[in-house]
C-alpha cells in the first residue's frame, strides 16, 4: 500500500534520488527545474517508473567509480532499493573486506582495523534453509522472513480453549432413490387422505350455500 500510495501522488524522495533540482540563474526571479533522475545508464527514468534501481557504488571527487557494492541497489525511493537488494554481500568475508576497504575504513587484509574491527560473515546452510543467499529482500518479505511452517492441529486444545457451553453441527447426507420414492408415496397418501375428508365437506358447503341462494331469489 505504501509503495502505491508513493507512485500514485508522485512524492520526492529528501535523498535526492527521486529528482534533481537545478537553477536556471542565480537571481531574485529564477527559476528552479525538477530534472528527474535516470538509472541503468539513463535507461529507466523515475519520471515514468518509480521501480527504477542500479548497483550502489562508491565514487571519488571525479565522479569516478571506486567500488560497486554485490547486489546492493540504489533507486527512485529507498524502499524500492531496499527491496530490490539481497544480503549476499553480507555472506561474503571478501565483499565485506572490500567494502570495509572502499568506505575509507581501511583494508582489514593489511592490518589497517584488524585490532579494533573484526568482521565475521553471515552463516548460512542451504541444508537447513529454504531461502538462498542471492534471494531479494522482497522475497523475504513476501514469505514474511519465514523459513517454513510447522502446523500442529489438535481440536481437543481448541474445544478446551473455547469452552463451548454446547455445539451444534449439521449433517448432510445424499438421499438414496429407495428413501426419496418413500417420502413421495407418504406426502402423496397425505394428500389423498387429508382430500378424502376436505372434499366432501366442501361440497355440503356449496350445495347448501345454492339452496339458500335459491331460497332467497324465490
Amino acid at each position: 500500500m505504501f509503495r502505491d500510495v508513493t507512485r500514485g501522488n508522485g512524492l520526492i524522495s529528501n535523498l535526492g534520488t527521486t529528482v534533481e533540482f537545478k537553477v536556471d540563474k542565480i537571481t531574485t526571479d529564477a527559476f528552479i527545474f525538477a530534472i528527474p533522475k535516470t538509472y541503468n545508464n539513463e535507461t529507466c527514468s523515475c519520471a515514468t517508473s518509480s521501480t527504477c534501481a542500479e548497483l550502489a557504488s562508491f565514487y571519488n571527487y571525479t565522479h569516478h567509480t571506486v567500488y560497486t557494492i554485490e547486489n546492493i541497489y540504489i533507486g527512485c525511493f529507498l524502499i524500492e532499493s531496499i527491496l530490490h537488494s539481497s544480503l549476499s554481500c553480507f555472506f561474503s568475508i571478501s565483499c565485506m573486506t572490500d567494502l570495509m576497504a572502499a568506505t575509507g575504513l581501511g583494508d582489514l587484509t593489511s592490518g589497517g582495523l584488524q585490532e579494533i574491527i573484526t568482521i565475521s560473515p553471515l552463516q548460512f546452510s542451504s541444508s537447513t534453509s529454504t531461502f538462498r543467499i542471492n534471494d531479494t529482500i522482497e522475497t523475504l518479505v513476501y514469505r514474511l522472513f519465514i523459513d517454513y511452517w510447522s502446523s500442529e492441529i489438535s481440536y481437543e486444545q481448541y474445544y478446551n480453549a473455547c469452552a463451548p457451553t454446547h455445539c451444534t453441527y449439521l449433517y448432510e447426507k445424499r438421499l438414496n432413490v429407495l428413501y426419496a420414492v418413500t417420502i413421495f408415496l407418504t406426502v402423496v397418501n397425505g394428500l389423498l387422505l387429508g382430500l378424502r375428508y376436505v372434499v366432501p365437506i366442501f361440497v355440503r358447503l356449496v350445495y347448501k350455500l345454492r339452496n339458500r341462494l335459491c331460497g332467497y331469489h324465490e
